[in-house]
């Protein structure tokens, strides 16, 4: 009882926010998001406009997000224990040779599931779905609700393949990002969607190899930057000239944008990540 209780204490003390008591609808909410958990220790605090449910379920520690009008948003659910995690994500952490630190389970309302590992100065994400790491932050982080416009959300299901996960998004910076995984039949591929505002789709970005390049395209290329220079090749599909390819150039020395006919164009809004 006494270790629960210091663990109680040390998870309510991550939140600086005063305990809040939340309208029924809320709370209701969160039972009934989990009807079959083992829910116990419950505290509510606001914290950016959110009410966030802290809380003992199934023996983790867990945060659950829901806006005032009781629509759920994330759940981070905390001290998942590193064997439990998929085998992929084990290999390559276990590459990297880090230390763990804690170890996070978050999941959204629109955007697949991820682990997160956190190491001495850095977080590690990992889908759900297949374990692949697909991003890395350095220095202080702090897991929050993404809240992806429907405008975002409409052009995703309407202009991508009917098999498409929303992996990660951006949402603080211009341009706006979501980066989705796309299968088509036996081809699949991450592909990052950039918006203007979240009503104007910009464009649509993906990695390529040198041999899907037409010949005439990277004559005009070598002419500008030699091949040596090439970090990666990108096929863009952009709102103003249709179908570029975009070739960006190592060590920070910017990007290269050429049209379908080999003439360079520049498309500075659109990065190459």
């Amino acid at each position: 009882m006494l270790v629960l209780l210091g663990s109680l204490m040390l998870f309510a003390a991550c939140n600086s926010n005063d305990r809040v008591k939340v309208p029924a609808d809320i709370e209701d909410a969160l039972y009934d998001r989990y009807p079959t958990n083992d829910i116990s220790a419950l505290e509510w605090s606001l914290t950016d406009g959110f009410f966030v449910g802290e809380c003992r379920m199934d023996g983790y520690y867990c945060k659950v997000w829901f806006d005032a009008c009781a629509h759920w948003y994330m759940t981070e659910t905390c001290d998942i224990v590193y064997k439990s995690l998929p085998e992929t994500v084990k290999n390559h952490f276990d590459a990297i040779g880090d230390r763990v630190r804690e170890i996070y389970r978050v999941d959204f309302d629109y955007l697949e599931s991820r682990y997160v590992i956190e190491s001495k100065d850095k977080f590690f994400f990992y889908r759900e779905k297949n374990g692949e790491h697909f991003k890395t932050v350095e220095g202080a982080w702090t897991n929050s609700p993404i809240v992806i416009d429907g405008n975002m959300l409409r052009y995703v299901e309407m202009h991508c393949d009917s098999v498409t996960t929303i992996v990660d998004a951006d949402m603080k910076t211009m341009p706006l990002r979501l980066d989705i995984y796309e299968v088509d039949g036996l081809n699949a591929r991450y592909k990052t969607v950039y918006f203007d505002t979240p009503a104007m789709w910009l464009a649509t970005v993906w990695k390529i190899q040198k041999a899907e390049v037409s010949a005439e395209v990277l004559k005009q290329v070598e002419a500008v930057a030699d091949e040596s220079r090439w970090e990666s090749v990108y096929r863009v599909e952009h709102q103003r000239v249709n179908w570029a390819y975009g070739f960006r150039l190592k060590d920070g020395a910017g990007n290269l944008y050429f049209n379908d006919n080999g003439e360079q164009v520049f498309l500075d809004e659109v990065p190459l990540q």
